[in-house]
């Protein structure tokens, strides 16, 4: 049995710090404030603590454990980090129990205590009866928060049995959340062909509000039109994929589709695709991509995005960039930066 050994701050713990003030700049929030919500839902653990070290993380392509997602509107932008709780934690039972502190800690911070029976019920209709989660040596939640004001967002790895008992058991969660949703079915039929689920989970402060969220990856190319879903089908996405793309061929795999449903109409609600931003997917380098994302906001009527040369340069790396579309029609873009672990 491999014995505990103390926690000692590692480069990203140092360059985490620049997220932070970037974060608290951007948001008009004390640095304090923000380096305390990001500490929280990082979990990690206090220096000199003994545990036993080798957790890993699948946030981002470089193992880091934490982003920063800035989304660009017609009215303007937000910020929300995205954290991987608990991921330098070798056992999966500690990593399990020091993300659900996580978690109930941050339902009281972001005032979205209305939601905490729903997620109850999430955990306990998705993880095995035992209770166990050895299986999950990627760890089982991944946790989003704004930089300020109220709302949560929380998700769950989906894959557990496989792809079709994966597809089967978040149809039979959703009915019964939801008993009078009439999309999901025919939905489902044709997604359980050509996809795999990655994650569920659900976004919001409060039982009006929220949607159920569904992350899928292809399995095998095809086209937008045979995925379902008629939000998937206006060719803004088309047209995006395009122009993010150029002439480059995307890899399957870099590409994360996701669905949202919204609980109160129980009607599909949105839609959103994010594009790997690392060197193995779209190879563009920070420049290239200060102008693709310049472009697109230009091209949408967006707000642009608060970032410029010298944070792509030195501070942050690009992990996803994506669009979203709502059933309103209104656009938006999603950037989600993790921090760069050394220069260039």
């Amino acid at each position: 049995m491999k014995s505990t050994v103390p926690y000692i701050p590692t480069e990203f713990d140092s360059n985490i710090s620049v997220i932070k003030n970037f974060a608290a700049d951007m948001c008009s929030q004390s640095y304090s404030e923000v380096s305390s919500l990001c500490d929280l839902m990082l979990a990690t653990p206090k220096v000199n603590e003994n545990f036993m070290k080798g957790g890993r993380s699948g946030l981002n392509s470089d193992g880091t454990p934490l982003q920063f997602c800035i989304s660009s509107k017609k009215e303007g932008w937000a910020g929300r980090f995205i954290t991987d709780p608990a991921s330098t934690y070798q056992q999966a039972e500690m990593r399990f129990s020091k993300s659900l502190d996580a978690i109930n800690q941050l339902f009281y911070r972001t005032n979205s205590m209305a939601l905490k029976g729903l997620f109850d019920e999430m955990v306990a209709f998705h993880l095995p009866k035992s209770k166990q989660v050895e299986d999950y040596s990627d760890g089982v939640f991944w946790i989003g928060a704004p930089v300020s004001g109220p709302g949560i967002a929380i998700y769950m790895d989906g894959r557990r049995g496989g792809d079709h008992i994966a597809w089967n058991r978040l149809k039979q969660w959703i009915e019964k959340i939801m008993p009078d949703i009439q999309e999901l079915n025919p939905w489902i039929s044709e997604m359980q062909k050509v996809s795999k689920i990655m994650s569920i989970g659900f976004e919001g402060s409060n039982l009006k509000n929220v949607r159920i969220k569904i992350y899928w990856r292809l399995k095998e190319a095809v086209l937008l039109d045979n995925l379902g879903c008629d939000l998937l089908k206006n060719d803004a996405f088309k047209i995006f994929l395009s122009d993010l793309a150029e002439n480059n061929e995307m890899a399957l795999n870099g590409m994360v589709f996701s669905l949202g449903i919204h609980l109160a109409t129980q009607q599909f609600f949105d839609v959103k695709i994010d594009m790997c931003g690392c060197r193995g997917c779209l190879a563009y380098s920070d420049d290239k991509w200060l102008d693709k994302i310049n472009y697109f906001t230009d091209q949408y009527g967006l707000a642009p995005f608060p970032i410029d040369e010298q944070l792509l340069h030195q501070k942050a790396d690009i992990s996803y960039f994506g669009m979203g579309l709502d059933i309103k029609g209104n656009k938006r873009l999603n950037l989600y930066l993790n921090s760069k672990l050394n220069d260039g």
